[in-house]
């Protein structure tokens, strides 16, 4: 479950950095 969250939460920060360094 805490694989999980830390893939999510990958997921999450590679998406935020895509929209700002667009």
């Amino acid at each position: 479950m805490r694989a999980m969250f830390r893939t999510f939460f990958f997921a999450f920060v590679v998406t935020v950095v895509n929209f700002v360094f667009r």
